[in-house]
């Protein structure tokens, strides 16, 4: 990621959802906490969702950090994340707790990277 704003705002986001791709925030928020106008804070969420570096949850502003926007950071999933899916490098995968797996439901594939991972 080239431009400085975009990384700004992707490290804003990061912040305020502790890294929780489960978590939601408003983009606006974001922007605010960076001191920026809601249009700009706007068009900052669009490029980082074009990028899957961040999904759009609600369609008032709510966005969420991706696997790809961890990534992008060089961070890695939190630890105590509850059993949920999520989108990782492009593919959909289940992210279960410690000692049971992943993949279940998308044929144990690419989840984490290579499928073979447990968290």
């Amino acid at each position: 990621m080239d431009n400085p704003e975009e990384q700004a705002y992707l490290n804003q986001l990061y912040t305020m959802t502790q890294g929780d791709p489960g978590v939601q925030v408003s983009m606006y928020d974001i922007g605010a906490a960076l001191g920026v106008e809601k249009s700009e804070a706007g068009a900052l969420a669009e490029s980082l969702i074009i990028q899957d570096l961040a999904e759009l949850k609600t369609l008032s502003g709510g966005i969420a950090i991706t696997g790809n926007g961890l990534k992008a950071l060089d961070k890695t999933l939190p630890v105590n994340l509850p059993d949920q899916a999520l989108t990782w490098a492009g593919t959909r995968c289940s992210i279960l707790k410690k000692g049971v797996g992943c993949g279940a439901g998308f044929g144990n594939q690419n989840c984490a990277g290579n499928g073979k991972e447990r968290l």
